[in-house]
């Protein structure tokens, strides 16, 4: 994959998963970087795996949980910066490099 379809295919997947809480989110990458063999894998698997501890917290907290068929308008969805997608490239990089060292 070339630097300009990892941007392209980075800032798509940050809108993907930006409605879940930052807690929530990294569990469901920690899930996805223990699981995924292909890029292809990760988002349908960090939305997954989110989707079901959100569930779960909703759950605990007594919080109604919308059925799935019902259909809702669409959320605002986030598009990162530039900045902010060369922020994430860091994080994951020195994530990736801590991996290594241990």
């Amino acid at each position: 994959m070339s630097g300009e379809d990892a941007h392209a295919w980075l800032t798509v997947a940050t809108g993907e998963v930006a409605h879940l809480p930052r807690d929530i989110l990294e569990a469901a990458c920690a899930a996805a970087r223990r699981t995924c063999t292909h890029h292809g894998q990760i988002v349908p698997t960090i939305l997954k795996e989110g989707e079901e501890l959100l569930s779960l917290r909703r759950t605990r907290l007594g919080v109604d949980v919308i059925p799935r068929d019902r259909h809702l308008p669409a959320p605002d969805r986030w598009k990162p910066s530039a900045e902010e997608i060369e922020l994430i490239k860091a994080d994951a990089a020195a994530g990736l490099h801590g991996r290594g060292a241990a």
